[in-house]
């Protein structure tokens, strides 16, 4: 895992990022050589784990790769230019590009795990639609994680409920911009989804980010030109629950890019 510390203005940008491969059935030694990158950890499929003590448990339900790279290849000092090097680096490190194709069809993935720490109110993780189309077309996906701050912490009895929430919403910025006949009007853009739902365990949110996107694309396409600047913001309220992933897809990156929306998350 890549640790990076960037200044942004007066802000510290502190992000960890891992290069994580799977598959349901292709063994490791089938997947290292698509890449030119030395694997830090690795275990394949149906294959058991043993502990440091030599105790057989249970079998891997699939095959898992993961990459660290030097922190010097990462030079962005926001999260654009992060993902922009880390494709640049990633691309130059494919041997086969054939065999990565068939790799993904045959049920591969690779994802670039972000971990976004030491997160206080209103930190803001953003992707513009440039990037969500390079990742696309890599056929990455984004794992965003996030741990919460000292004074978030949950103990271990503690019960989640309704006060940890997310709200996934698509909203454009138009400053002269009114219609009447709207029902999410405000004075400088417009609203075309945002719905708020409880934050668990369970929480699937790439099913709700595809949905809200869905609704935008049927409202919004005939409307207005693709170019205007369009945000799916996932804003993340949460009182007791410290930790919380969620997985965009390679698809709902390309969705993403096509349709010019980038992706905030904020807090």
């Amino acid at each position: 895992m890549i640790k990076i510390s960037r200044n942004i203005g007066e802000c510290m940008l502190k992000v960890d990022i891992a290069i994580v491969v799977r598959h349901p059935i292709l063994p490791t030694r089938e997947i290292m050589p698509i890449f030119d990158i030395k694997a830090t950890a690795e275990h394949s499929a149906n294959t058991p784990r043993i502990s440091p003590s030599g105790k057989e448990y249970y079998n891997f339900r699939e095959s898992y790769v993961r990459y660290d790279v030097v922190s010097e290849i990462i030079k962005g000092s926001n999260h654009d230019s992060i993902i922009h090097d880390l494709n640049t680096y990633f691309k130059s490190k494919i041997k086969d590009r054939q065999k990565l194709e068939l790799f993904l069809q045959s049920g591969g993935n690779v994802t670039y795990e972000v971990y976004l720490n030491e997160l206080h109110d209103e930190n803001i993780f953003e992707l513009s639609p440039r990037i969500l189309g390079e990742c696309a077309d890599l056929g990455i996906a984004l794992c965003l994680s996030m741990l919460m701050t000292n004074k978030n912490i949950a103990s271990d009895n503690t019960d989640y409920n309704i006060q940890d929430f997310v709200t996934v919403s698509v909203e454009q910025q138009i400053s002269s911009f009114v219609d009447n006949a709207h029902t999410h009007n405000f004075n400088n853009g417009i609203v075309y989804y945002s719905h708020k739902i409880p934050l668990n365990g369970d929480t699937y949110l790439e099913n709700e980010i595809d949905r809200a996107i869905t609704v935008y694309k049927k409202q919004a396409v005939d409307m207005f030109l693709l170019t205007k600047k369009v945000w799916c913001k996932i804003k993340l309220c949460t009182k007791t629950y410290y930790h919380y992933a969620f997985t965009l897809s390679s698809e709902i990156c390309k969705m993403c890019a096509e349709l010019n929306i980038g992706i905030m998350v904020y807090f």
